[in-house]
């Protein structure tokens, strides 16, 4: 919680995983060490250690001191002075949330999830607000939004200044969002998370070529992209506008470009079909 609060992402890293070498593997830059009544030697990896307890034992629960104690330091027991300690070494989230008035939101996790080495998709998380019953006019008890919990949408700013010269998409709105400042504007709904891609480029032009023939429906998308992309291919029925699952799937443009053959039944040869398309990060998108 401490570490959540302080507007950072951990993840956990099992002891083998530190014998192993995970931690220079993975850049780990700060070891937070729970319930460190206990410990062996620390790795040779050089990096910040923070502990919840004073070591007295050893592995095997003889009192000993640790050798190189120095290295470790007691983890803070608020939020605040550990973001403020870690500041001062030269470490912050690489995306923070704050509210419009530029105060800490903790009930808000950004997870950062990298697409390569210059793009990511950088997840910010609400937690639910709290619910009360109340009693209606007709006597009936339903359940309400507390409002101790804050409003089902908050308005947040986005601090993106760590991704300067990207491109920033929201992927359920299916828009391009610019920046002031380095920081973005989103609104958060409780218990929902607002996904936002990071690209080095912008926008980018989906285009399609579909080909009927010999009842095999044959797709062709492409886009003026670098990196793997997800589109979302809904056939749709069009004398009845709906969508056929049957038919409609998930393509990875790999390069920029992907092509699809699906077979049809001959029941199908009469029936009106089109091919819509979606970029998932982007929003772009297509009809044929």
């Amino acid at each position: 919680q401490t570490i959540v609060h302080a507007g950072f992402d951990p993840f956990f890293v099992s002891e083998d995983e530190v014998a192993a070498g995970a931690l220079e593997k993975k850049g780990v830059r700060v070891l937070v060490l729970p319930m460190t009544l206990a410990m062996g030697a620390l790795p040779a990896w050089k990096g910040l250690i923070y502990a919840t307890n004073p070591v007295a034992f050893d592995p095997y629960l003889q009192p000993r001191a640790l050798s190189d104690a120095s290295r470790v330091k007691p983890l803070p027991a608020k939020a605040e002075d550990f973001a403020r300690e870690l500041a001062g070494s030269g470490l912050k989230p690489e995306a923070s949330v704050r509210d419009l008035e530029g105060k800490p939101m903790p009930t808000v996790v950004v997870s950062v999830h990298a697409l390569g080495t210059d793009a990511a998709i950088l997840c910010v998380l609400r937690d639910p607000v709290g619910q009360q019953e109340l009693v209606g006019a007709d006597g009936v008890v339903h359940m309400v939004d507390d409002p101790k919990g804050g409003r089902p949408i908050e308005a947040a700013s986005l601090d993106v200044s760590s991704f300067a010269g990207r491109h920033f998409f929201d992927m359920r709105r299916r828009v391009e969002l610019q920046p002031e400042g380095g920081r973005l504007r989103l609104d958060l709904p409780a218990g929902q998370a607002v996904p936002v891609a990071a690209l080095p480029y912008g926008a980018p032009v989906l285009t399609v070529d579909v080909t009927r023939k010999d009842d095999r429906l044959k797709v062709a998308a492409s886009e003026k992209v670098t990196l793997p992309h997800v589109v979302r291919m809904a056939v749709v029925d069009k004398s009845t506008g709906k969508e056929d699952p049957r038919l409609s799937r998930n393509l990875l443009l790999q390069a920029g470009r992907v092509e699809v053959e699906i077979p049809l039944a001959v029941e199908e040869r009469a029936r009106p079909l089109e091919v819509r398309l979606t970029d998932i990060l982007t929003g772009a998108s297509a009809t044929k």
